[in-house]
């Protein structure tokens, strides 16, 4: 992945690479299939609760910085932070 992506991309291919399906990522998340592959396709945006969801589906917590957001895999027993 180019050192460029940005947040959206990093979580696209999370999702990407995971090799769960988007048929059951999207039921896991409780959004459609549909907004699930506009989003991963890369043509509208996902609200930051759906983020959140599809971070705990794929064992990744969702660190959000002011200044800054990343995309890290979960420890065991962490809790999803923000600041």
């Amino acid at each position: 992945m180019s050192k460029h992506a940005t947040f959206t991309d990093r979580v696209r291919q999370a999702i990407l690479s995971s090799g769960v399906s988007r048929y059951a990522l999207s039921k896991v998340v409780g959004v459609s299939q549909a907004a699930l592959s506009r989003f991963v396709n890369g043509h509208c945006g996902i609200a930051s609760e759906t983020l959140d969801a599809v971070a705990d589906a794929l064992g990744f917590q969702l660190v959000v910085d002011r200044s800054k957001a990343t995309l890290r895999p979960a420890s065991a027993g962490a809790t999803r932070r923000r600041k």
